[in-house]
């Protein structure tokens, strides 16, 4: 077993070492991991947050394999249908483009701790088939999270419709980064 410090730099294995800005704001790549040999993860954090209680996050997800935007984004969908049967307040809304090539989905979560409801996440999710160079494809997954904790939750699901609307349309809108697979 390895042990890093949470000082460690993260190793960007996506050819995407940041910053970010989404939504006006900028983000540092925070974190990143490669949990199986076609699965990428780097989570960007803006200036003076930690991934613990994150209040917005940005994040890249690439799966390296021959596969499509709607087969990547249905495993969300289904993890999504089965969490309504826990999450009083999970809900979401997939968006395809007019050419069918990339899909948005928006969605809300909450995570109870203790008995109590402690987190209330909103996400978009941005799917498109990328090139990796040598005739391969891939999906990457370009994430924008928004997080409100404890006292706060009221207030974030009231202000959350202007969020939710204007994050949608950043999404959309954004120039998505170019990814290269470095090791």
């Amino acid at each position: 077993m390895a042990f890093t410090s949470d000082s460690a730099a993260p190793t960007d294995r996506l050819g995407v070492a940041g910053p970010l800005t989404f939504g006006g704001t900028t983000y540092n790549l925070a974190w990143a991991t490669k949990p199986s040999a076609t699965y990428y993860v780097q989570e960007y954090l803006p200036k003076g947050e930690k991934s613990a209680d994150f209040k917005q996050m940005l994040a890249l997800h690439l799966v390296s394999q021959d596969t499509d935007v709607r087969s990547v984004a249905a495993l969300k969908v289904k993890e999504l249908e089965a969490r309504k049967q826990s999450d009083v307040i999970c809900n979401y809304q997939l968006i395809t483009s007019p050419d069918n090539k990339e899909i948005i989905l928006d969605f809300l979560l909450s995570q109870n701790m203790e008995g109590n409801q402690g987190i209330a996440e909103f996400n978009v999710y941005r799917y498109k088939q990328v090139a990796l160079g040598a005739g391969k494809t891939g999906v990457l997954l370009y994430a924008y999270s928004k997080r409100g904790y404890g006292a706060g939750i009221d207030n974030f699901l009231k202000t959350l419709k202007p969020v939710r609307t204007e994050a949608i349309a950043a999404m959309a809108a954004a120039k998505l980064p170019a990814v290269k697979i470095t090791d």
